[in-house]
């Protein structure tokens, strides 16, 4: 009898051992130090002593501006890429010709040497088309 509760307890010792073993927690892996700070991974920076978050402003020369489709920065302003061009922080009107006429890129466009505005017709893969129809020009 007391060689039966021997092997018994030596059963549960050993039981005992082996679930210690998958019990203890793994010690944590080291990872480098930029993985592990949060400002790694912020989409904000500085402008100008402020913060400001790159997706959505722009810092022109320490001053936050909200982005715009088409524009960049010009000195401390933004400027229009279609109809203005930027030198040296001064912005200046971009001059657009289409066969000698001037024409606004904002309200037209050029195709074919002629003048089209994009309220009356698309311009697509090389064709044109009237906005009012489906027919190709």
């Amino acid at each position: 009898m007391a060689r039966f509760v021997l092997s018994i307890s030596l059963v549960v010792l050993l039981f005992g051992i082996a679930l210690g073993e998958q019990i203890r927690p793994t010690p944590p892996v080291m990872t480098p130090l930029i993985h592990r700070c949060p400002a790694a991974k912020q989409k904000w920076r500085y402008c100008g002593g402020e913060r400001y978050d790159r997706v959505a402003e722009f810092c022109c020369d320490g001053v936050k501006l909200a982005k715009e489709p088409f524009k960049r920065c010009c000195g401390k302003r933004l400027y229009d890429i279609e109809s203005e061009g930027c030198r040296n922080g001064f912005v200046f009107g971009k001059e657009k010709r289409c066969r000698g006429r001037t024409y606004d890129p904002k309200d037209s466009f050029c195709h074919r040497c002629q003048v089209f505005f994009h309220n009356e017709f698309v311009y697509c893969d090389g064709s044109l088309y009237p906005k009012t129809s489906r027919k190709q020009i």
